[in-house]
């Protein structure tokens, strides 16, 4: 275990699935809650689209803008009550418009995760304590 509780075979799994979303994130949009996402991603090396869910906008007009744009998703919310809100609420708005919303790496994240980190900004702490 390190200093965040996480054991290390987690630690290499959760390591795993960042570096599959990665892959998966040169084609496929990520939608995240705020800037601070944003930029964690990119500082863990994201190079795809990064999209930010607190731009001023309704849900469901963003939801309307991403389904003009794009036909999947990666939903990367918190692992809050409010990143569980806006998860679910934006699957559904996205799924009317007919776009795919992966949720799956969110999920897997979360599950490794567990209560040791609830934010996607805090993962590049993560990755530093691994460094």
């Amino acid at each position: 275990m390190n200093e965040l509780g996480i054991s290390k075979e987690f630690l290499a799994k959760i390591l795993l699935i960042i570096d599959e979303m990665k892959e998966d994130n040169e084609n496929t949009p990520i939608l995240v809650e705020g800037k601070r996402d944003k930029k964690a991603l990119e500082e863990l090396g994201f190079e795809g689209k990064i999209i930010v869910l607190n731009s001023g906008h309704t849900l469901a007009s963003l939801a309307d803008r991403i389904s003009k744009k794009y036909r999947k998703i990666i939903i990367l919310t918190d692992w809050d009550k409010k990143g569980s809100y806006l998860a679910g609420r934006l699957f559904n708005l996205l799924r009317d418009n007919d776009v795919m919303c992966d949720m799956e790496y969110r999920r897997k994240l979360g599950f490794y995760l567990g209560s040791h980190i609830s934010t996607v900004e805090e993962l590049v702490m993560l990755s530093e304590k691994v460094i």
